[in-house]
């Protein structure tokens, strides 16, 4: 029996989204008998929660009640294991709640898909799901995932950034900057944002400035992106290790937009309980042999590069005139689990993620084998007198 912790909400800006992608997932999971869940809710000011209240979707129509009728919870350490407790601690033997032998991180961009979560899970030698705090944190941010891509060889689009203290500093400069190196129209993105928040399309320099205005609200990190006209969007799902991988189906995205909005992904078709599964979308998508191959490469050869694990989405870009594709982003905790896509490649969402237990057991196992610590301690035979006053 594995004691699953799934970690969802956050004070990130995709909190909702993370409600929804993690009790579709807890729901899928109690079909396999080996676990024991424990729902770990983090709520907007980011303190933890658990119990079954935390199991309906319903009662996330009010937070505080949810909160109210939750345990809230800490983790301590002890003899080599990890324990969910109650906070306050009572005495440690009635407050401990759970043991932890594994870790989900469900939650949509910051403070849970950027690695800060992870390094928490690192600390606290709790083994976790999915990608690295390294991979995490790299792909969270687009100026870097662009940065590395490039320099392994993968198509990514034209971009120039700044930072929003040189925004501040001089905004004419990062102006001239922009319009030195991209035609408009172009995007302007916040660099570590997902689920499209914050992007927007801009076609004067007076556009420019209301819309850097706008996402440093989000981001310290302004990225400017040529914008591809005659443009498909296409995804893929990666599920795998260093070692070896599957593909998904290829879908694309269907929006009336220039470029697929917050409310396409999760706010389509009426719905706004089913995540990333209820957008508008063709599966699988219509594709050329060449084109799907062109694709299927590029998110191995990425997938490697960023030295991802677990699973991934990683959304294309295809330029219908020019007959170019582009690396556009990844998404490294994909809304719904992007479980809609494996189910088009015959693989089903429990399939899937009892594949993303098994592939955590073998990070696991490849890391204790790992030198981290040094047994012999240097300051043993050592005069350290004259250090106390």
């Amino acid at each position: 029996m594995i004691n699953l912790a799934v970690f969802f909400g956050s004070r990130s800006v995709e909190h909702e989204v993370s409600i929804i992608t993690a009790l579709q997932t807890i729901l899928t999971l109690k079909e396999n008998n080996n676990l024991n869940i424990q729902p770990i809710y983090i709520d907007k000011t980011g303190d933890w929660y658990t119990g079954d209240n935390l199991l309906e979707i319903d009662n996330f129509k009010n937070i505080k009640k949810v909160i109210a009728n939750s345990q809230k919870i800490n983790f301590v350490r002890e003899n080599g294991k990890t324990y969910i407790v109650k906070s306050p601690l009572p005495t440690l033997r009635k407050g401990i709640i759970s043991q932890v032998d594994m870790a989900f991180p469900i939650i949509h961009g910051s403070y849970g898909e950027d690695g800060s979560l992870q390094g928490f899970f690192e600390h606290m030698q709790i083994p976790y799901i999915g990608s690295s705090v390294l991979a995490s944190a790299t792909t969270m941010d687009k100026i870097i995932t662009k940065l590395i891509l490039k320099s392994s060889g993968v198509n990514v689009v034209d971009s120039v950034w700044f930072s929003a203290d040189e925004w501040l500093n001089d905004s004419n400069k990062c102006i001239k900057l922009v319009e030195d190196n991209l035609d408009y129209p172009l995007i302007i993105k916040p660099s570590d944002i997902g689920s499209s928040i914050g992007v927007k399309v801009v076609k004067s320099k007076k556009e420019v400035e209301d819309a850097v205005n706008f996402v440093r609200k989000f981001s310290n990190r302004i990225l400017a992106e040529k914008m591809i006209q005659n443009m498909r969007e296409i995804n893929i799902s990666v599920l795998g290790d260093s070692e070896e991988v599957e593909l998904s189906v290829c879908e694309e995205p269907i929006s009336d937009d220039e470029f697929l909005t917050f409310d396409n992904k999760y706010n389509s078709n009426g719905s706004s309980t089913k995540g990333m599964s209820s957008a508008k979308r063709e599966i699988p998508a219509k594709l050329t042999e060449t084109e799907k191959n062109t694709i299927e490469t590029m998110a191995k050869e990425s997938f490697r590069a960023l030295n991802l694990s677990g699973l991934c989405r990683i959304d294309f870009i295809m330029d219908t005139k020019e007959k170019k594709i582009y690396v556009n982003e990844f998404n490294t905790i994909p809304g719904s689990l992007a479980f809609y896509l494996w189910e088009a490649t015959n693989k089903s969402f429990l399939e899937v993620l009892n594949t993303l237990i098994k592939l955590s057991s073998k990070k696991e196992r490849n890391e204790a084998m790992l030198i981290r610590t040094n047994k012999s301690n240097i300051l043993s035979g050592v005069k350290l007198g004259g250090l106390k006053k």
